[in-house]
């Protein structure tokens, strides 16, 4: 006798099925690996952003610079959003209908315009000021700016939020992601913790173990690696990505201690900001 399957199991497959395909496009169309003939895994491709992100992570401070300029118009169209994500139809509907504002709304249209004017001032300080004046290194350049802002968003927002396009794409989710997890309560922190988030903050984590801030017990980079596995979990979420963008929306001046230990200090510290 034939075995009966379960039609609400084969939905269940096939929908993780579908979502781990569009997570793995994701991830190549942020690394930049367009052949199709080429076959990747996905942990390898996962470690590749983890990388990314682990290498730029300075940059969720643009981030929270973006947040921080967001006009009120746009502000009040994503709230929309929110107030309405318990019905789907509808949240899609207004979803879209808040895109479309970039193309119609004039305060959409300059705070688009801030963005891509802050990316190309980020991008021109990558570059020589021979490669300035070269348009193919200065589009590789903004490219490269974005695709590192991506994955940022991507290790916050996880590929069931995530949209592999660009910020504004994204900023509704960001902003849910913001209004559940901003103001979690968090455990405190050993020196070490701190110390490692305060390295990682400036994209230094090939350089840690030669700073020589660290306890005795830490002495490989598989043991830094077992400190940052443990530190998300204080902080209610789910990666080191999302704990670094935490700090900076909690103390997003956080950066300015130019002194290695008024920054550790702060860190420590972070926990009283909620």
């Amino acid at each position: 006798m034939a075995e009966l399957t379960n039609t609400n199991d084969i939905k269940i497959n096939t929908d993780a099925l579908s979502n781990k395909l569009l997570e793995i496009e994701s991830m190549k169309y942020i690394l930049g690996l367009n052949d199709e003939n080429q076959e990747y895994s996905y942990e390898f491709l996962k470690s590749q952003i983890d990388n990314l992100c682990r290498e730029h992570s300075a940059c969720l401070v643009v981030l929270n610079g973006y947040l921080s300029e967001m006009p009120k118009q746009v502000k009040q169209t994503i709230d929309k959003i929110i107030e309405a994500k318990d019905d789907e139809e509808r949240c899609k509907k207004l979803y879209e209908e808040y895109l479309d504002q970039y193309q119609s709304n004039q305060f959409f249209k300059e705070y688009q315009n801030y963005i891509y004017t802050q990316r190309s001032q980020d991008a021109l300080l990558d570059l020589t000021e021979d490669e300035r004046g070269n348009y193919i290194k200065l589009q590789d350049s903004l490219n490269r700016n974005k695709k590192n802002q991506l994955a940022l968003l991507y290790n916050i927002l996880g590929i069931g939020a995530f949209i592999p396009i660009d910020f504004t794409d994204n900023l509704p989710q960001l902003t849910m992601w913001i209004n559940s997890n901003k103001e979690k309560p968090i455990e405190p922190l050993s020196d070490d913790e701190c110390k490692i988030i305060g390295v990682l903050m400036g994209g230094y984590y090939e350089k840690i173990l030669s700073f020589n801030v660290l306890s005795n017990s830490i002495k490989t980079y598989e043991d830094v690696d077992e400190v940052i596995k443990n530190i998300p979990a204080k902080f209610g979420v789910h990666n080191i990505t999302q704990v670094l963008f935490r700090i900076y929306l909690l103390k997003p001046h956080i950066w300015n201690n130019r002194e290695f230990e008024d920054l550790i200090q702060s860190i420590k510290s972070v926990r009283e900001a909620v």
